[in-house]
């Protein structure tokens, strides 16, 4: 299925999981997901805070990934994770939503697959880190 167009969307709530436990360290077990169709056109995905409630949430945009191959919904989401992480642990850049702490874990990310031979990972890496998603975002 990886690389593919989506004929069917994934299951980005067990790509959540996946994501959560081997690359976050099951930080983000509070964070709302959840497909949105009212994101506008050019948003893939978003991130937000409620911040009466304390409450993260990412939305990955239906519309505009509905025509994506999976390994871009996996792609978006882990840049939402990322987002979400940033904001769970307080480590965000204030005004730079793709500052360098967002660059460092993204690059981290990165890294994880360019050091290993993709034969060695697991199914789940394997379909998040392609050698096409090779550039800092």
């Amino acid at each position: 299925m990886s690389g593919r167009n989506i004929t069917e969307f994934p299951n980005i709530h067990r790509l959540f999981r996946e994501l959560n436990k081997e690359e976050f360290w099951d930080l983000l077990d509070g964070v709302d997901l959840e497909w949105a169709d009212d994101l506008g056109s050019d948003t893939e995905g978003a991130c937000t805070v409620d911040t009466s409630t304390r409450t993260i949430s990412i939305q990955l945009n239906k519309r505009a990934l509905q025509s994506k191959t999976t390994d871009k919904v996996a792609e978006v989401l882990a840049r939402q994770m990322i987002h979400a992480y940033l904001h769970s642990t307080h480590a965000f850049d204030a005004g730079r939503t793709d500052g360098p702490s967002f660059q460092k874990h993204w690059k981290r990310l990165l890294d994880l697959y360019n050091n290993h031979n993709p034969g060695q990972l697991n199914a789940s890496k394997r379909l998040y880190f392609k050698p096409a998603i090779s550039t800092i975002c």
